[in-house]
């Protein structure tokens, strides 16, 4: 993955609203953001389930939902591996 891509990612991540996301605990369908309201959440999103199987739709709604916190520490991982990487290449060749 390049430098670029990863930048690409990251930017994308900082403009969506910030994590943790879940999944509505009374609507599995919705992807909500927690915070202190009456109602306990603000939804961001629903994921369809029109002739769908609904725990299809359940788990994208979990995995839309946990992508939020995911793709921000596979990127950091990347980053990190990267940096390793580049340190044992300099390790073999001195």
């Amino acid at each position: 993955m390049t430098e670029i891509e990863l930048r690409e990612i990251e930017e994308l991540a900082a403009k969506a609203t910030p994590g943790p996301w879940e999944q509505h605990n009374q609507c599995s369908t919705h992807i909500c953001k927690p915070d202190d309201s009456d109602r306990g959440c603000w939804l961001l999103a629903e994921v369809e389930v029109i002739g769908r199987n609904r725990a299809d739709a359940e788990n994208d709604a979990e995995f839309i939902a946990n992508a939020r916190t995911d793709i921000p520490a596979l990127v950091a991982e990347v980053r990190r591996l990267q940096q390793e990487n580049t340190a044992l290449k300099h390790e073999c060749n001195a």
